[in-house]
């Protein structure tokens, strides 16, 4: 999948080669603090991509909390390394 900077977070897919730089970096500059909606079955969760936002949520446990929980529906992806390419062989919802 190809980071053209618009990548959804909550599709586990996105992270399927690597971390989305390229959607990270938009986000930074034009949503640091924004929310990806969840589905039927998973709650959606905020994204902080700036250094100092994370700082200031980590001292504001009254106003930033995991209480509700922190697990997003995990797709495990098991990969094998093949001259330098990641192939998917096994997709599994845990």
């Amino acid at each position: 999948m190809f980071d053209n900077g618009n990548l959804n977070l909550f599709d586990h897919d996105s992270f399927a080669y690597g971390v989305p730089h390229n959607t990270f970096a938009r986000l930074r500059k034009e949503d640091p603090v924004s929310w990806s909606e969840g589905d039927g079955d998973t709650r959606g969760f905020w994204n902080l991509t700036r250094h100092a936002d994370i700082l200031n949520a980590n001292k504001e446990g009254h106003i930033f909390s995991s209480a509700q929980g922190i697990r997003v529906k995990i797709k495990l992806m098991r990969s094998i390394w093949l001259g330098g390419h990641s192939k998917k062989l096994i997709s599994q919802n845990i």
